[in-house]
């Protein structure tokens, strides 16, 4: 039960943050001041290609035991009693580190700007310290409030993130993420999400069971298959979606009421 829980984790982008002005306008701002001719519409493009291979990067690991709980992949199935879990996939990835996120965002950036030499130089430094500027970052409208009333209960309110150190200096200049209880960074914990390494490394610091943690994500893959997959509770953020479900919230606000309500 949700109610049961002693801590209460989010995701960061995407589920409390997002990024103001948006990726590819900074992107296209940075380009054009050192050269680059490219559209908007090219360095979009450009951009989810060059992210998605970095993502199919970390997925080229060794693959584990499909039956072994803590490396595989859940996805809901429709049932008429609560929502069930199946194994399908592997959720292990590539370790990570601080300069192995360095290196991927180096990557990125090359991999985007075709028509800028050298963009892995002075290009990559100006876009690595953009994105590590509070202000370069806004809340989601549904956060305050979730967020206030959840960090004068007795639980634990903290962040579990595939980002870097950069995020704790972000969350500490951009109210009220400063009340963090906990920061847990992908490049610190050694492995990103939904990697089961990256759960069980949480749970050790917290000193708490996998069953006593919520994970709240806007990624269903890393967020909520991730979670389950650990044994904690997970609920998928979709803001864009019309209805919730039992593994759904489409404000983080509804996480409010399922934790009283329970």
């Amino acid at each position: 039960m949700l109610r049961e829980c002693k801590a209460v984790l989010f995701d960061a982008v995407g589920t409390l943050i997002y990024p103001d002005p948006e990726v590819a306008a900074a992107y296209h701002q940075a380009g054009r001041e050192h050269g680059s001719r490219m559209s908007l519409d090219r360095i979009v493009d450009r951009f989810r290609d060059a992210f998605s291979r970095q993502e199919d990067i970390d997925r080229n690991c060794e693959e584990v035991d499909a039956s072994a709980a803590p490396g595989s992949r859940t996805e809901p199935t429709r049932s008429t009693g609560p929502v069930r879990y199946i194994h399908s996939m592997s959720l292990e990835r590539q370790p990570t580190s601080e300069p192995r996120e360095r290196d991927r965002w180096r990557r990125i950036i090359q991999d985007v700007f075709e028509d800028v030499p050298q963009a892995d130089q002075s290009l990559f430094d100006q876009l690595w310290a953009h994105f590590g500027q509070s202000q370069n970052w806004s809340l989601f409208r549904d956060v305050e409030l979730t967020w206030s009333r959840l960090i004068v209960s007795d639980r634990l309110v903290g962040i579990a993130s595939n980002f870097d150190a950069r995020l704790s200096a972000i969350c500490q200049k951009l109210p009220p993420l400063e009340q963090a209880n906990a920061v847990f960074c992908s490049s610190e914990i050694g492995f990103p999400k939904p990697s089961p390494r990256f759960f069980r490394e949480v749970e050790s610091r917290l000193q708490m069971r996998p069953d006593e943690i919520l994970l709240v994500g806007n990624d269903r893959e890393n967020d909520l298959c991730g979670a389950l997959a650990a044994g904690w509770h997970g609920l998928h953020l979709n803001r864009a979606a019309v209805y919730s479900d039992q593994s759904t919230i489409t404000s983080l606000e509804e996480l409010l009421v399922l934790l009283a309500a329970e």
